[in-house]
Order: structure tokens, then C-alpha cells, then sequence
């Protein structure tokens, strides 16, 4: 299951956000997603979840044009983590968790259950808490549960159809930098050892480096470049993109390669 965009453009009224995309992003590899604020970065990944639509362009996935998809297909084959949770209703953590089975009902009731608790462990949630309200979690521990239910939702993905894709938007928001690597540490496991594509959008350039297979780096709505990590991680690049001058600086750490991404110290000055 490949996702691949044509052509893609939107806007909003008068205002264009994406302009001339054209991407193939493959499972198997954990891709991020980089560009300053404005970029695009969360308009593009809404596009490739089917909750907006392109204004001209098309976006297949699996071979189909996204829009005929209907809702719960779409839910099968793709988990969402969007960048705005919404409203923390009155609900427990268990019922968010189910959230993410809606789209199978043939799932058995004990299969959801042991997903739902491999889930929780992986985010460092307690399976006691599947009775506590939302309303009593702190911002981290409401971002792992949400973590978990999307997880949850792409294990399922696999165990009815074999295949599925993570869609994340800033998935490591309000995370502790321990739990931030635990998160990355499982997105690559699962593209490794599952048949599962990984979609990050993210900020932080070092972790960038260190946890991606593939970036695609955004600006002005459109493509600025996209490869391996290495290649897309050029101090041209990110110049272009961010508008800071950037150094690249190649390391060992205990013995093995690292890229590190430091800002120059020349930002420009606000006015």
C-alpha cells in the first residue's frame, strides 16, 4: 500500500497552502515531514488522511484515488494522530482506546482487548487506567493515550488486512524526551518487523536525523526536497526552508555515526 500524490494543490478562499506536490511514499520506511510554520506540513498530511480534499491534483493510495474511499475503509487502512486533539470529553481511557476499533467490527472482542493493552504498554500507560476520565490525565499522559489509540487502530489495520499506514501530526508534542524515543523507537520497529508505512510531521531536526529513513522537506507549500535523510539534511536546504543558516556536523557517538543539525547563530533579528 502506497501513497502517491500528483499535482496536488489547496487552498484556503484566496490563500494557497499546497501547490504543485508531487510525492510516492512507501511502507516500510519511517518518513518526517519538515518545513517552517506556514508550510504546509499539516495541510498535506489531512490531504493523505481523506479529511480535505485537494482542489485540483489527486492522491492515490493502494493503487485508488483516495476519494473513493468511504469513511470506515479509510479508517481500515490508515490511523491519524492530528495535531489539534480536540475537546477532552467525558470519557475513560478504555473508551478512547475502542475509538480506534469502530471501523472492525469483526474484531473479536478479546483481540481488541489484547491490542488495546499492547498499545497502552507501549506508551507507558498503565492498562489500570482504562477506567480513569480523560478530564484526570496531565497534557503528556492525554497525548500517549491518543498515541495508543492510533496504534491500537493500525494493529488492527494489520490483523484484518495485513498492511497499514501511521499518520502523525507532531506526535511528539507535550512528550517528555523518554517518552519521545519510546514513540520513535516503536515506529520503527513496526516498519521493520510490520507491514506499516510511518508518516511523521515533525520539528525537531536532530530527532529527524536520527529516527527517519526518508524527509520530505516542505516551504511555501510546495516540495523543496525529499529522499533519504541524509540527502534532504543539506545545509543548502534547510537554509531555504527555514531561512536560519544551518551547520551539518557528522559525529561518533559510542561507536556509531550520528548527523547533527545546529543553527549557525545568525537568526535574524525581529523588528
Amino acid at each position: 500500500m502506497t501513497f502517491e500524490v500528483s499535482s496536488l494543490s489547496l487552498g484556503y478562499h484566496t490563500q494557497a497552502v499546497l501547490g504543485g506536490v508531487d510525492l510516492r511514499l512507501q511502507r516500510g520506511t519511517v518518513i518526517g515531514m519538515l518545513g517552517a510554520n506556514g508550510a504546509g506540513k499539516s495541510s498535506l498530511l489531512s490531504v493523505l488522511a481523506g479529511d480535505m480534499k485537494p482542489q485540483m491534483g489527486q492522491v492515490l493510495l493502494d493503487g485508488q484515488p483516495l476519494y473513493k474511499y468511504g469513511p470506515a475503509v479509510l479508517a481500515q487502512k490508515r490511523a491519524v494522530l492530528p495535531q489539534q486533539l480536540g475537546h477532552t470529553f467525558n470519557m475513560t481511557v478504555g473508551q478512547l482506546i475502542e475509538l480506534g476499533f469502530f471501523a472492525f467490527p469483526d474484531l473479536s472482542h478479546a483481540t481488541a482487548n489484547e491490542m488495546s493493552l499492547q498499545a497502552l504498554n507501549q506508551v507507558a500507560i498503565d492498562p489500570a487506567w482504562s477506567s480513569k476520565p480523560l478530564m484526570h490525565l496531565s497534557g503528556g499522559q492525554l497525548q500517549r493515550v491518543h498515541i495508543a489509540r492510533t496504534l491500537a487502530q493500525c494493529y488492527a489495520s494489520i490483523h484484518e488486512q495485513g498492511q497499514g499506514w501511521l499518520l502523525l501530526d507532531e506526535p511528539l508534542a507535550n512528550l517528555d524526551p523518554l517518552h519521545q524515543q519510546q514513540l520513535l523507537a516503536i515506529c520503527q520497529n513496526m516498519v521493520k518487523t510490520l507491514n506499516v508505512g510511518v508518516l511523521l510531521v515533525l520539528h525537531d531536526l536532530n530527532i529527524a536525523a536520527q529516527w527517519c529513513d526518508r524527509l520530505v522537506l516542505l516551504g511555501d507549500g510546495q516540495v523543496l526536497s525529499e529522499g533519504a535523510t541524509a540527502t534532504v539534511l543539506s545545509e543548502p536546504n534547510l537554509a531555504l526552508a527555514y531561512g536560519v543558516p544551518f551547520h551539518i556536523v557528522n559525529i561518533q557517538i559510542e561507536g556509531k555515526p550520528r548527523t547533527l543539525v545546529v543553527p549557525n547563530g545568525e537568526h535574524p533579528v525581529c523588528k
